[in-house]
């Protein structure tokens, strides 16, 4: 917006009224709606953003997941002309900026605005002025409320064409048991690099994720996501589906290098990951 000044300013008194009223009227153009706002996904409670927990104040353990996410979260923001605010919670649980965003304040108090990118760094889902956004995911705020973009920071997003997405979600007799050949493992798995698997479809698939022996199982209900940490290395993919129970589906290996990743079926034959049915 270009403004041109017909008249000159006759006083000083005069100029900064013209100014407390150009002031006033920007912030009164985008809502603002305090980042107390942010809570855990499940959590009753509502934890508030200090005031002065400026972004280079966070004092968080290491994380370099949570680093890659936040990187990435700025080179995004940039990337689609928002401002980046990337959140994160300390060891007590309250939420914090992380160094790098731009944090709007009124009297000291830290705001959403509109055109802020909101990413979550942190291990804990966040729900954000009505989207939930899991580690990795973002939102961008407008009118108020915070809209999820497609895409996951920090890591890969698989998807694959999945016939389960036709399956009879009432076909589920039999998920109870494992199919034959299903890997065993000889003791769980434990680090920092996240794979999560998204299942949108309307019956329910079991998740084997193995590397040399050793894994973790888990189910993924419909509508549903789960996630299970690992350490760095490759993996094998393995799954089963409600609508198949004595099936056993194998994906392909993927390769984790301080960087998550999410699997997700999708009802479209374009796709970036392999599933195919190998008992």
């Amino acid at each position: 917006m270009v403004y041109s000044l017909q008249t000159p300013v006759q006083s000083l008194q005069e100029a900064i009224m013209t100014w407390r009223v150009v002031v006033l009227t920007i912030l009164l153009t985008a809502p603002l709606t305090p980042l107390g706002s942010v809570r855990a996904a499940d959590a009753d409670a509502q934890s508030e953003i200090p005031s002065a927990a400026l972004p280079e104040e966070t004092n968080l353990p290491p994380d370099e997941l949570r680093e890659k996410i936040r990187v990435d979260g700025i080179r995004k923001a940039k990337e689609l002309g928002y401002r980046p605010v990337i959140l994160a919670r300390d060891e007590e649980g309250t939420s914090v900026c992380l160094q790098g965003s731009q944090v709007t304040r009124v009297n000291n108090t830290p705001l959403f605005v509109d055109g802020d990118l909101v990413v979550n760094a942190g291990k804990t889902d966040e729900i954000i002025l009505g989207a939930k956004l899991a580690r990795g995911e973002f939102g961008v705020v407008r009118d108020g409320k915070c809209t999820m973009l497609p895409g996951i920071l920090g890591g890969l997003r698989l998807s694959f064409s999945d016939e389960s997405a036709k399956g009879d979600p009432e076909s589920a007799e039999g998920f109870d048991r494992l199919p034959e050949g299903w890997p065993k493992t000889s003791g769980s798995l434990a680090g920092e690099m996240e794979v999560r698997v998204r299942n949108p479809n309307h019956t329910s698939v079991r998740v084997a994720v193995r590397s040399g022996g050793m894994g973790n199982d888990f189910v993924v209900s419909p509508q549903g996501v789960h996630s299970t940490f690992v350490p760095n290395g490759r993996y094998q993919i393995y799954f089963q589906y409600s609508y198949d129970p004595k099936g056993l589906y194998q994906g392909d290996e993927i390769t984790l290098n301080n960087r998550g990743v999410e699997i997700q079926s999708v009802d479209s034959p374009k796709g970036n990951y392999r599933v195919r049915k190998v008992r």
